[in-house]
């Protein structure tokens, strides 16, 4: 549960899916995002869609995505900072991060 005020970093992945397999090998384990999330306090979450499951299918639709991986950071109020779909760097992801006020 995420505690009023902390922002949210949601993540779309699907257990199968050879591209959030790489990202979590090399975005998430890189140093400088679990750094810059605990840095700015952002909490992650994951929206595991290997099965489906309509509502985190409607919430995907509603950050804009159509395909996994994906993720979204939120900033404080719930309100899109940035989101990111299919591969991208550990930099930009932290650049997001460091976006948020």
């Amino acid at each position: 549960v995420r505690a009023p005020g902390t922002p949210p970093e949601v993540e779309f992945p699907q257990q199968w899916s050879l591209n959030c397999k790489v990202l979590k090998r090399t975005v998430y384990q890189a140093a400088n995002v679990p750094e810059a999330l605990h840095r700015r306090g952002v909490v992650p979450f994951q929206a595991d869609l290997t099965r489906p499951d309509p509502a985190l299918e409607r919430l995907l639709a509603f950050y804009g995505g159509v395909g996994l991986p994906f993720v979204a950071v939120l900033d404080r109020d719930g309100r899109e900072v940035q989101h990111f779909s299919g591969l991208f760097t550990a930099g930009s992801l932290v650049d997001a991060l460091n976006a948020l006020k």
